[in-house]
């Protein structure tokens, strides 16, 4: 079955003539204010019914309110979706409107009307708009009716009512024209006056009529009836396609049109039409000589002539011209016509409609097929309209805003030619199909859990299972008066379910006697709510029967079958105030008693709703039953039952109840004393107890007013299912005859005997004076005062004791005062306890209460409604703090008073009171001043250094920190108090302690200005004596003094270090200074930060010396060379050699010879070599060098000639390959290895030649090669060391690298000695090899 229909497939209502324009918009949609909303706390969240109590103050003004739970208050949905199925109800929107349904209601009438007459209506325009036949209705009803309107030309007043702006006489003139042809007739018929009007005398015999002769009609009439055709011709309207469309399928069923009648003398059940051709076959039929067709005559001008426009009517046959009618037909209908007379009592003779309600839909859903089907609803809907799907751009139909969803569903409501189907879930009863909260006893969902719940699931189930917002516990709560019923009754014991989809409502209605109503949102899209306060009901009653008065003929009991609405807009016109709020998902809304309310679903969603009443409601419900009794509603449950099942459980009454109860009980006994004297008055005699509660419902009503019966009634023997109550006992009949004069066929019937109501009543009763004589106590206590005598704690928790026996509620406001009393008391009692004990000496303030605090504290125990044990202590105490307090006062108002009063006062503070006093900051500050004087005499009185007295008394000069600290202190004293700039003595020393610490602050910044490092200038030494001078004169202790001093000693033992090593003797070497001691004395003179004479020579001089060593560096070693200059000049050791001493792994040392060579680590070279100026060193004079030098050489020799007999017997490469005939090889010059030319490190001019090749081996003969080990760096010429020699004999330095150079020179100047000698004594060659 559709939940919808498409507003571009529906057809209108009722025809439009014309191409005026369309009607004009619905005026937009003004939303009510908002209702309150309220946000209780964790703890407020634990007693709903104490925090109902607290916010029905507000909320009653309003009727509706909105309370969202703590935020950590979110139960699991307990629902088994799997299971869950349910049929909908249908909803018709522009049925439930008031307004709208009357309008629907009176088109169908008027329609039907026409129809029976053969006309088809059609709903003309006017100013470019459909015409509100029904508003015209009424507004010409409003002003007099037709006559009164047209004779007092209030036909423009009309046309200013309809709405229409411009009402001049023309559109005046259309609106009566419209009237009197469209709605005149329909009013005259409802009036009655057109039927008594044509209400003929019964015809004449056939046979006994004379024929009268025609006439014609005189032009007037025929005039008149050719306008009045046309006009009819141009009114419009299709009944019969009204009737098939949707917006008229309501409940309301349509009487069958009556078929036309016969004639007299056919005997067959075929009907005829009444049309000029069926007049002519009647009159064929009737024979010869007329028949009786010849003899009828027309009922208003009593003549048979003009029998082509002469009518018979299809109900009873009676003749009419067309002319004669009221209006004139300008033409003879061409389907069915009735005359007016028939037409009148067909109408009145046919059924009124059945009741308006919702049907049930075909389709049974679970929560998944209903929500897709919902979100697709509501997705094509806000799709097909435009503006709001600009709207909704990129968010969906989810993002539609809420009041745009709103004013869409009023605009839909009072739309007549859009009609828009939904679909609504509602009163599905929770203990059938389960309830959306955890319910006790029920097991976890198997979609919640997935079949395993966990532990932590298990919890979170049983604590909402068990909570007091759980509706299913909620009415049942210990201040609701539902748990007092015997009976579950679904929606107000037991929770109902609500599923809802976009635009499904529920109209205005107040709950079941009139009882509080609590909703819970469990998700989905929000609902909205609209309500109207108690006090407002009869207005908003009185409003919707003014708007829909026909609907309330009807139904008098309309609002109670919630299926009327009426927009919140109308009912705020009228002076009803609405309130209205959005429930989102996780809120709750509150109707409170005989608050109207009303709303719809902005989209998918799920709630769950359910009756409570508190204590305060049973007033409330007993006006409800007396109003039930009015209308003759039946009740839901008795109300008298509760009262009694209430009064049976006094023990188990909260102490809101009792009290509320007895107003109640009270009614009880009275009502069965009057029934009782009446029915004796009476004669009736016999009287039976009843267990009402024990009967069905149907068989303890009331046979007068459906009250549903407890304590008494009327019980006739004949049927005993016939009672009334005790406001009817004259009313009961028995077999339609009246029984009053019978007494033996009546008796009465009573649940409870006369005594036992007066027991329930004084039992109630003695217990609202248990409860008025505990609320005597305890306001007794409450306000005692500290005059006088006041109870013991204990008296306190006896009341508290006894407000738990009468079940006081807890949001009580006395015993919550009794509690915060006792909470007080236990708190101050503990305060005294920590108060009296002994405070700590030394913890200041921090450790101690202040005294306002004390006060504050002493206030709060008058205050207390009880004794306290340690009050005692405390009085004590407080007479110490008192009696401290006013010494203190009396020395802080002494001017001459002395540092050891004021050193007393705070020392017994300090050790004996638990208070931080006020005044002793104020003493304390006036020890500051008086110490603070002290202190300054104490600085100013040292004296200068004066010989051994200044010595000795160093140490008791004040530092610059304690007179700056003595600056801040006066200026302290001076600003607190105003008498320190009257004491001419602290004026003095103030003034003196200021310049001394000016003067010793400058120094102090001109010594630490000294002491910066990167000070530029520098000071020189005399500036720094100078400051030493300065501040050893000064009568302040200056910790930069020292380190200028200790520094002015450092720079004055720099100059004679420097002194010592700059004027050595340069003749002997061995005592110049070495390099490194010249850079170690410069970098200790830098480090002093001072302006040195010494420090610029011998930073030239190591210039010198460095300027030396890159020289020699530039001349031996080449680029990125592993070896150190001092290496390079030094003999080889014995392991630089492959082929030497060392056999162990030749090959490596090689390789790691020539990486070191092509410079790629310094790490292998450390590890390759053994380092030969490890014996040569600073530290050695000159004769022990050289004779090092000496050794090394003889070692290198040596090891040289080992590596080369053993390189010459090796014969292959070094990588382990031979060396094949056709291969490219060298062989090193000092070692004699072999290389492959792919191995060796070969020149950079012979690298294009590749690695193989006759060019290489050529090149490579004439090469005279050293592998790397051999060689380790350059070979300068003989010129360049004699260069270097020349530059570092006038060098005052020691450099170790000099004298490995000189060593080296006079070693090759040894060699060319013995070149020489040899040659010229003709060598033999094995000699010469040896000088190689």
């Amino acid at each position: 079955m559709s939940t919808a229909v498409d507003s571009a497939q529906l057809q209108p209502p009722v025809q439009l003539s014309g191409n005026g324009a369309a009607p004009p918009a619905t005026a937009p949609f003004k939303p009510p204010p908002l209702a309150p909303i309220f946000e209780p706390t964790v703890e407020e969240f634990q007693d709903f019914y104490g925090y109902l109590e607290s916010i029905a103050p507000v909320v009653v003004h309003t009727g509706i309110c909105k309370i969202r739970p703590p935020k950590d208050w979110n139960p699991p949905f307990g629902l088994d979706v799997a299971t869950f199925r349910f049929k909908p109800r249908v909803q018709r929107l522009n049925e439930l409107e008031a307004e709208s349904r009357v309008k629907l209601n009176f088109l169908d009438q008027l329609a039907k009307f026409w129809d029976l007459q053969g006309v088809r209506l059609r709903v003309p325009n006017v100013d470019r708009r459909h015409l509100d036949l029904h508003r015209l209705y009424n507004v010409v009803r409003q002003l007099g009716g037709y006559q009164e309107v047209t004779s007092s030309k209030l036909w423009s007043k009309v046309a200013g009512a309809m709405g229409h702006k411009q009402a001049g006489k023309s559109l005046a003139s259309q609106l009566k024209f419209h009237y009197q042809k469209i709605l005149l007739p329909f009013d005259l018929l409802k009036s009655g006056s057109q039927a008594a009007k044509t209400a003929a005398p019964p015809a004449p015999a056939v046979k006994t009529v004379e024929r009268q002769a025609s006439a014609p009609l005189s032009d007037a009439e025929a005039g008149r009836c050719q306008r009045n055709g046309r006009a009819l011709r141009q009114a419009a309207a299709a009944a019969d396609d009204a009737r098939r469309m949707q917006l008229w399928s309501s409940p309301i069923k349509r009487p069958p049109s009556p078929q036309p009648a016969t004639t007299p003398s056919s005997t067959s059940s075929t009907t005829t039409t009444a049309t000029k051709s069926t007049a002519r076959a009647k009159r064929s039929n009737s024979g010869v000589g007329g028949g009786w067709l010849n003899s009828l005559l027309c009922r208003e001008c009593r003549r048979g002539d003009q029998e082509s426009v002469l009518l018979i009517c299809e109900g009873c046959e009676a003749p009419y011209h067309t002319f004669c009618l009221y209006p004139p037909l300008p033409d003879v209908p061409p389907g069915d016509w009735r005359c007016p007379r028939c037409v009148s009592e067909t109408i009145a003779s046919a059924p009124r409609p059945a009741e308006y309600g919702f049907e049930q839909s075909r389709t049974e859903y679970s929560l998944a097929d209903f929500g897709a089907m919902a979100d697709e609803f509501k997705r094509n809907y806000f799709a097909a309209q435009e503006s709001f799907s600009n709207n909704a751009s990129g968010g969906g139909s989810s993002q539609v805003p809420l009041d745009q969803v709103e004013a869409e569903f009023w605009r839909l409501l009072q739309s007549l030619s859009e009609s828009v189907s939904v679909e609504y879930g509602a009163d599905i009863h929770s203990s059938v199909c389960g309830s959306g909260f955890p319910t006790r006893g029920c097991a976890i969902p198997a979609t919640l859990s997935g079949g395993k719940p966990t532990s932590k699931l298990a919890a979170e189930w049983r604590a909402h299972s068990e909570h007091p917002w759980n509706l299913n516990n909620l009415p049942l709560g210990d201040s609701g008066l539902l748990r007092f019923l015997r009976q579950d009754i679904n929606g107000m014991v037991i929770p109902w379910c609500y599923v809802g989809m976009l635009f499904s409502a529920f109209c205005w209605h107040i709950e079941d006697h009139w009882s509080y109503s609590i909703n819970y949102l469990h998700w989905g899209d929000p609902k909205t709510w609209y309500g109207v306060p108690s006090a407002s009901a009869p207005a908003l009653e009185t409003a919707m029967r003014e708007e829909a008065g026909e609907l309330f003929e009807r139904s008098p009991d309309l609002l109670h079958h919630i299926t009327t609405i009426m927009n919140p807009a109308k009912l705020m016109a009228k002076g009803v105030p609405v309130y209205r709020i959005d429930q989102e998902a996780g809120d709750f809304v509150i109707t409170f008693p005989r608050a109207y309310h009303a709303g719809f679903n902005q989209g998918f969603n799920f709630a769950e709703a359910v009756n409570f009443c508190s204590p305060s409601w049973l007033p409330m419900g007993r006006e409800c039953v007396e109003k039930y009794i009015e209308v003759r509603r039946p009740c839901v449950f008795s109300h008298e039952e509760l009262v009694c099942n209430m009064a049976a459980e006094i023990d188990e009454l909260t102490a809101d109840q009792a009290e509320f109860l007895l107003d109640e009980i009270k009614e009880l006994q009275p009502r069965l004393a009057d029934l009782t004297k009446t029915v004796a008055s009476v004669g009736i005699e016999a009287s039976q107890r009843e267990k009402f509660e024990c009967l069905p419902d149907d068989d303890r009503q009331c046979s007068v007013c459906n009250t549903t019966l407890y304590i008494c009634g009327v019980q006739c023997t004949c049927q005993r299912r016939r009672l009334v109550c005790a406001r009817h006992p004259d009313e009961l009949l028995c077999d339609g005859k009246d029984c009053r004069r019978k007494p033996q066929c009546h008796r009465l019937v009573y649940r409870h005997t006369e005594e036992e109501l007066l027991a329930m009543t004084q039992a109630v009763s003695n217990r609202c004076d248990q409860l008025a004589d505990w609320r005597r106590q305890a306001d007794s206590i409450l306000a005692q005062g500290a005059d006088k005598d006041l109870p013991d704690r204990s008296v306190l928790e006896s009341l508290e004791r006894q407000a738990v026996q009468l079940r006081v509620s807890q949001s009580c406001a006395r015993l919550r005062r009794l509690r915060g009393a006792l909470r007080m008391a236990d708190r101050a009692a503990g305060v005294l306890r920590l108060l009296l004990r002994a405070p700590d000496p030394g913890a200041g303030a921090s450790g101690r209460i202040s005294e306002s605090a004390f006060r504050a504290l002493d206030a709060k125990l008058r205050e207390l409604p009880c004794r306290l044990a340690e009050g005692v202590e405390f009085e004590q105490l407080r007479d110490r703090v008192e009696s401290w307090r006013s010494r203190a006062r009396q020395v802080l108002a002494n001017p001459a008073a002395s540092c050891d009063s004021v050193s007393g006062l705070l020392s017994e503070a300090d050790s004996s009171l638990p208070v931080a006093m006020d005044d002793a900051a104020a003493l304390s500050a006036l020890g500051r001043y008086l110490d603070w004087k002290a202190e300054a005499r104490a600085a100013l009185g040292v004296h200068g250094r004066d010989g051994d007295e200044a010595e000795g008394k160093q140490d008791q000069r004040p530092s610059l920190a304690d007179l700056q600290r003595l600056v801040d202190e006066a200026a302290a004293n001076a600003d607190a108090d105003s008498a320190a700039a009257d004491d001419v003595e602290f004026v003095d020393l103030s003034a003196k302690v200021t310049s001394l610490h000016h003067q010793a602050s400058r120094l102090s910044m001109s010594i630490r200005e000294c002491l910066e490092p990167d000070r530029q200038p520098q000071p020189d030494a005399a500036e720094l004596a100078r400051l030493v001078e300065a501040g050893r004169d000064l009568r302040v202790r200056l910790e930069p003094l020292q380190r200028l001093s200790d520094l002015l000693i450092a720079a004055a033992d720099w100059e004679c270090r420097a002194d010592g090593l700059l004027t050595a003797d340069l003749k002997d070497s061995d005592r110049r200074p070495s390099l490194e001691e010249l850079e170690k004395l410069a970098a200790d003179g830098r480090s002093l930060g001072l302006k040195l004479e010494r420090l610029p020579q011998l930073e030239a001089l190591i210039g010198q010396a460095n300027a030396w060593l890159e020289r020699a560096s530039r001349n031996f070693l080449k680029k990125q060379s592993p070896h150190s200059l001092l290496q390079v000049l030094l003999p080889r050791s014995a392991d630089s050699f492959l082929g030497g001493p060392s056999e162990q792994q030749p090959l490596q040392q090689h390789k790691k010879a020539v990486l070191s060579s092509s410079g790629s680590s310094k790490s292998a070279s450390a590890t390759a070599f053994e380092d030969p100026s490890v014996r040569f060193s600073a530290e050695q004079t000159d004769a022990d060098r050289v004779a090092a030098y000496r050794d090394l050489a003889s070692r290198e020799l040596q090891a040289a000639l080992v590596a080369r007999r053993r390189n010459d017997a090796a014969g292959g490469c070094y990588c382990g390959r031979q060396l094949a005939g056709g291969a490219c090889f060298l062989q090193c010059e000092l070692c004699r290895l072999w290389l492959h030319a792919a191995c060796a490190p070969l020149p950079k001019y012979l690298k294009p030649l590749g690695t193989s090749g006759p060019t290489l081996r050529a090149a490579l003969r004439e090469l005279k090669y050293l592998c790397p080990a051999c060689e380790r760096g350059r070979r300068p010429r003989m010129e360049n060391l004699l260069s270097l020699l020349l530059v570092l004999q006038p060098l005052p330095v020691q450099l170790t690298a000099g004298a490995a150079l000189q060593c080296l020179t006079e070693r090759a100047m040894a060699w060319q000695s013995r070149v020489h000698s040899t040659l010229l004594a003709a060598p033999s060659c094995d000699r010469l090899w040896w000088l190689l």
